[in-house]
């Protein structure tokens, strides 16, 4: 009996804590990419991104709250899928989520395939986002 009881208040805690936790709020986007005609002897792979156009590659911040929501509602998992032809991607830019907390890195290559903590993924509306912003001449 004891132990139904200690199992029924350790539910219930984590739920309330799970179900009432309120997220982190997002406090700013930055998308950074290379142009996707910039060609590399080897393929860029997201850590090498930074360094491998350190000079070269441009940036667009998002600080304001409609954008902010808007790219938010835009990285939710059902919007991903993965990728099942491509195995590896040649990096040209990613997009980085600032919360207040933590940070969410999602690199991508020219052709919309993205890459986050090992998973090869697709987000079609991300990516019609993200090629919005970036000037044709970098496309």
């Amino acid at each position: 009996m004891k132990a139904i009881w200690m199992f029924l208040i350790i539910s219930i805690s984590t739920f309330a804590n799970n179900a009432f936790a309120q997220k982190s709020p997002l406090r700013s986007v930055k998308v950074e990419w290379e142009s996707f005609s910039t060609e590399s002897v080897v393929a860029v792979n997201c850590d090498q991104f930074e360094y491998s156009f350190l000079d070269t590659r441009k940036y667009k911040l998002f600080t304001s709250k409609p954008e902010l929501a808007k790219l938010n509602s835009l990285i939710t998992t059902k919007l991903f899928t993965r990728e099942k032809e491509c195995r590896s991607i040649d990096v040209r830019g990613k997009i980085i989520f600032n919360y207040s907390g933590s940070t969410i890195k999602y690199c991508f290559d020219q052709f919309g395939h993205f890459y986050h903590e090992g998973r090869l993924l697709n987000n079609k509306l991300l990516w019609a986002f993200i090629t919005k912003i970036i000037p044709k001449s970098d496309q």
